[in-house]
């Protein structure tokens, strides 16, 4: 593992306090995004499917995967409200920064 000072006291707590937020976050906003889109823009979600009949969209953080994909489409640009169009950044921002860290993590113990 990296021996620096500054990686060891500063850079790896920030990332796994980074890791820890960011994937409660992301499932907090997932869940709120995908249960207002699926009241209010129900055409906007595509089922996912699942390859066994155990698995629904409430089990095993699905609406997750709904959520990423309806972001990484811009289908959520349809929906008229600012606020929730801005969540749908913020979810992948927050997103983006978590796999940001937990890379960082995984690298630093894999590689150094």
């Amino acid at each position: 593992m990296i021996k620096s000072p500054i990686f060891v006291d500063i850079v790896l707590p920030t990332c796994i306090a980074v890791g820890f937020v960011g994937f409660f976050l992301v499932l907090i906003l997932s869940r709120l995004l995908y249960d207002y889109v699926r009241n209010n823009y129900g055409n906007l979600i595509e089922s996912t499917q699942s390859q066994t009949m155990w698995v629904d969209q409430d089990m095993a953080g699905a609406f997750i995967g709904d959520v990423w994909a309806l972001t990484r489409r811009r289908g959520f640009l349809v929906i008229e409200s600012a606020f929730w169009r801005g969540l749908f950044w913020v979810n992948a921002v927050v997103g983006g920064a978590t796999i940001v860290a937990v890379t960082v993590i995984c690298a630093a113990f894999l590689f150094f």
